[in-house]
């Protein structure tokens, strides 16, 4: 339907004008060639959609199924009644984990999974972002949580953040599919 495509689209615009505004930046895995291991720090790809797909590529690297950080910006359903309607919104987004921990008395060095910190703090800034913008009916309460699959994803962490996005009276029904 064309108004929740509307509003998935408002959504996207606010996140990206938010992160330009606070010049917000994450780290990006580096290209497979780099042997200096530098922090390379851009803005999140954010698009519409749900969990990538097999030919996912935001950055245009070839030879990766994905790349981090990134924000799916989606819905899982919309529900429509006589005194408003509720899109049930779910943002999924995924960081990259850049550090390692150190201090390590054999001078090996072992992963860390600060990814999962900065997944949360990214969705927890995006909440703030959608409800401090006032062009949008954000509802609480909002759920923000991780995938469970941290040991089998590493060096990215999963995130996802759930709100129900409400409407006035009859106002998604009121556009037509062909606006």
């Amino acid at each position: 339907m064309q108004a929740i495509n509307d509003e998935l689209k408002r959504l996207k615009k606010v996140i990206e004008d938010s992160m330009v505004r606070d010049d917000f930046k994450m780290a990006r895995e580096p290209d497979e060639d780099d042997t200096t291991g530098t922090l390379i720090a851009v803005r999140p790809k954010v698009c519409i959609g749900n969990i990538p797909h097999s030919n996912f590529s935001l950055y245009i690297q070839d030879g990766r199924w994905f790349q981090a950080p990134y924000i799916l910006v989606g819905y899982e359903q919309a529900t429509f009644e006589d005194d408003g309607e509720n899109i049930d919104i779910l943002i999924q987004a995924c960081a990259y984990t850049q550090e390692n921990y150190e201090g390590k008395d054999d001078g090996v060095s072992f992963p860390d999974n600060t990814g999962v910190l900065d997944v949360t703090t990214l969705l927890e800034m995006i909440a703030g972002w959608i409800e401090n913008n006032g062009t949008v009916s954000f509802s609480r309460p909002y759920d923000i949580g991780t995938y469970a699959t941290a040991g089998f994803t590493y060096p990215y962490a999963f995130g996802y953040l759930k709100f129900k996005l409400e409407t006035g009276v009859g106002s998604l029904r009121q556009r037509r599919f062909y606006e």
